[in-house]
């Protein structure tokens, strides 16, 4: 998949699905999901050429649009990175990953000339229901398709996706992270809500508990859930371990920096010290609470796996994982 941070010209036509794209969340696969089947792609030649009509292609930004939050601090759903890979894995052959400070200042005419028609090379595009373009995000659908027909470019708008009878959102997701209703949000998501960040060292507060743990800090600007101890799955090496991973500060020790951290009882590896981790949150079980001593936070913590064992169990024995 070619990826492009600045906005050089492409060197095929394209198909092209626009939007943000926090979150890729099941409305935001069905504009990808769209954007690849109108494409008809099939494959590069070894002269680059294609053999075929379009590229499947995303084109979208670095940074949530100013018009969209005036605080993009800790709220994303995704990094750049697992963005990447996640609209890989739906078909999409080329991402245009941008500033958005480069675009900003464009009349919705500018934009669709100088970036969809003359960079880009559309001939098909594709948008959410709710899409916006242009300055300040002031052009709608309507905009978008009068531009098209005067242009010569099909437009596909995908219709809005349905959870508990309303449209998936980022917003949405965002929110039930927040509140702690993480089962929801992996509903809209599609798949389960994680965090993939470097194991660091901490205080081996866990290993005197009988809990041993790892220790990892939140990507930047991504989301905080709600503080407290969740069911996790953590990714190592190819195979999956069941983890209690607690968000949060620790009210116990009386931490200030929220970070992750996770106990795996069924885990007897090697030190996971500076290695890359995954881990999935699947329910949320309780909050954070300060404990009177070190034997009741040990017994808390193994209470809590016995419930994240059940959890975890159930999601094999119905196969979710």
């Amino acid at each position: 998949m070619i990826i492009k941070n600045t906005i050089t010209e492409s060197f095929s036509h394209t198909c092209v699905a626009l939007g943000f794209f926090d979150g890729i969340h099941l409305g935001h696969q069905s504009v990808i999901n769209n954007a690849v089947s109108l494409s008809n792609y099939k494959t590069f030649t070894k002269d680059n050429n294609l053999n075929n009509n379009l590229i499947p292609t995303i084109f979208t930004f670095q940074q949530l649009p100013d018009n969209k939050s005036k605080n993009t601090s800790d709220i994303l759903l995704l990094t750049n990175n697992e963005r990447n890979q996640l609209v890989k894995q739906l078909g999409i052959k080329q991402v245009y990953n941008v500033n958005f400070n480069t675009i900003s200042h464009l009349s919705p005419d500018e934009f669709f000339c100088k970036i969809i028609l003359n960079k880009l090379k559309a001939k098909k595009l594709v948008c959410g229901f709710n899409y916006h373009f242009g300055h300040t995000g002031k052009a709608s659908i309507n905009d978008l398709s009068i531009l098209c027909l005067k242009h010569n470019v099909d437009l596909t708008v995908s219709s809005a996706v349905n959870f508990e009878g309303h449209p998936i959102s980022s917003t949405r997701i965002r929110n039930e992270i927040k509140s702690g209703n993480i089962t929801a949000a992996n509903k809209m998501l599609g798949r389960n809500f994680s965090f993939t960040s470097n194991v660091i060292h901490g205080k081996k507060l866990g290993r005197t508990l009988g809990t041993p743990t790892i220790n990892q800090k939140i990507p930047q600007n991504i989301i905080k859930p709600l503080f407290g101890v969740y069911a996790s799955i953590v990714h190592i090496d190819n195979k999956v371990f069941m983890g209690v991973t607690n968000i949060g500060i620790k009210p116990t020790f009386t931490s200030n920096t929220p970070n992750l951290e996770t106990w795996m009882p069924d885990y007897n590896g090697q030190e996971l010290y500076n290695k890359t981790v995954k881990v999935e949150l699947i329910k949320f079980i309780r909050p954070e609470k300060r404990f009177g001593s070190m034997e009741q936070l040990s017994n808390a913590i193994k209470k809590d796996a016995i419930e994240a064992k059940e959890i975890f169990n159930s999601m094999f024995i119905n196969n979710t994982i």
